[in-house]
């Protein structure tokens, strides 16, 4: 907008000049033609400037432009490449398939006759099958008859057990532990009387019966022994009671207690056993057990030696001479019936375990009675230390008072008829207090340290008895040497 405006006062101001002088005039219009000139000039070279510009510009496109061609055209190559590649691999890809394909074709054709060949083998399968079953309804009748005559001959020819020989154990020492424990309560319940061996009015019949299980020797001790401070021989005798009671009922074969029954069955069994194999004798052994004792006949067991025990403690316990009376007595025996009943079903438990449950062995309580030889073999002194020599005992034919624990042996066909000791019996002998006496002299008071010592060289199991016994006996030499 600038440059016209002074172009036309350039112009106005020359024509001035020219109507004022010739000279001027042709200065002027020459002056005219240049400025018009020079501006034109310079309007052309900013043009050029412009378009040398716009040129570069155009150029730095055109390289960038260009640039962007070359990367276009590296990934076209690129593209192009990987095109190649897959193309290649699509046409390896279909020869692959087409193999399969023949492949697969010819192995349809292959399970086509396979299946054909299948078809006519159930055919023929079939047929062979109808022909089968037809035999095999013939063999299963034939089988079933055979059967049902194996089944008759099954229980004499089989020998299965159902308990093994630790377990038949495992019982016994349980119904010993629970005699042992039941006669130890109640000895330790009752008060009995510092006296003499003097009874009391209509105590006989209880003295009577105690001598009729545990032996006269036994009752002979607990009439001439104290038990006002420790009941030791009571508990003794108590448990020689029980162990007498349960090894009937381990033993007999009638439930009823019919005795010329009972020794009928023995004998039988005793040919039995001699003639035939073990499988048959403890077979029959178990099935006459078993038909012998019904529900029935296991609930007098239990009833008829749950009230003998009861009458057998109390005689034991009136013999000893309690201070209580014969109600009080009674009482204290109604606070142990759980116990008592303990004794008797674990003793069931026992008589079936052995009687019936084992087939392929014979067992035998061992169970002495009062009188009978001290026998090493089967026997165990059970109050003897152990410094005692059990053979002198054995050699010198030393009785038996009385047994307080049962034992147990065992016969095999695998040991030709001898019977093997499992447990052997615990067993009180006659000489028990002239031992001790021997032992500690007749001042025993005087010996004490000598005494602890020899007592805790007893074994364990045995200390507290011997002790008791000590005392006990002691006691009672004194005091006859005193009367």
């Amino acid at each position: 907008m600038d440059y016209p405006l002074k172009w036309c006062q350039n112009v106005f101001n020359f024509l001035l000049r020219c109507l004022s002088s010739p000279w001027f005039l042709w200065a002027s219009l020459i002056t005219v033609f240049w400025l018009f000139s020079a501006g034109k000039v310079s309007s052309l070279e900013r043009q050029l400037a412009d378009s040398q510009a716009a040129e570069s510009s155009t150029t730095e496109e055109n390289r960038a432009l260009r640039s962007e061609h070359e990367q276009f055209r590296l990934r076209l190559q690129n593209a192009s490449r990987e095109a190649r590649q897959l193309r290649a691999e699509l046409d390896e890809l279909r020869r692959v398939h087409d193999r399969e394909d023949a492949e697969f074709r010819n192995k349809e054709s292959l399970l086509n006759q396979k299946l054909e060949n299948l078809r006519r083998a159930k055919t023929q399968t079939e047929q062979k099958l109808s022909f089968t079953e037809g035999l095999l309804r013939d063999t299963q009748a034939l089988l079933a008859t055979r059967t049902a005559e194996l089944q008759d001959c099954q229980p004499y020819l089989s020998s299965t057990d159902k308990l093994s020989h630790s377990d038949i154990l495992s019982h016994l020492k349980h119904l010993n532990s629970a005699i042992f424990q039941t006669a130890g309560q109640i000895a330790d319940a009752i008060k009995f009387e510092a006296s003499d061996d003097e009874l009391q009015d209509g105590m006989e019949s209880a003295v009577e019966r105690a001598k009729s299980v545990v032996g006269e020797g036994t009752v002979t001790l607990l009439r001439r022994m104290r038990h006002d401070e420790d009941p030791l021989a009571v508990q003794m005798a108590l448990q020689a009671d029980a162990v007498a009671r349960v090894a009937e009922i381990i033993n007999q074969w009638d439930p009823t207690g019919d005795e010329k029954l009972n020794e009928r069955i023995s004998h039988v069994f005793a040919r039995i056993l001699q003639n035939e194999t073990q499988t048959i004798a403890g077979r029959w052994r178990a099935l006459a057990r078993n038909y012998i004792e019904d529900a029935n006949a296991r609930a007098q067991i239990q009833t008829r030696y749950q009230e003998t025990l009861h009458d057998d403690f109390a005689a034991i316990i009136n013999t000893a001479r309690a201070q209580a009376s014969h109600e009080r007595i009674e009482h204290i025996l109604e606070g142990f019936q759980e116990q008592i009943v303990s004794i008797v079903d674990q003793a069931m438990i026992t008589r079936r375990a052995i009687g019936q449950q084992v087939i392929s062995s014979e067992f035998r309580l061992i169970a002495p009675v009062g009188g009978e030889r001290f026998g090493t073999l089967t026997m165990h002194n059970a109050y003897a230390g152990k410094r005692h020599d059990e053979k002198k005992d054995e050699e010198a034919g030393i009785p038996v008072l009385c047994c307080v624990q049962l034992g147990l042996e065992s016969s095999a066909p695998a040991d030709e008829g001898q019977w093997k000791v499992m447990e052997k019996g615990e067993v009180a002998l006659q000489t028990l207090f002239e031992e001790l006496l021997h032992e500690f002299g007749r001042d025993c008071s005087q010996r004490l340290p000598d005494i602890l010592k020899l007592v805790t060289a007893c074994s364990p199991r045995l200390l507290y008895r011997t002790r008791s016994f000590w005392q006990y006996t002691t006691r009672s030499m004194m005091a006859r040497n005193v009367r």
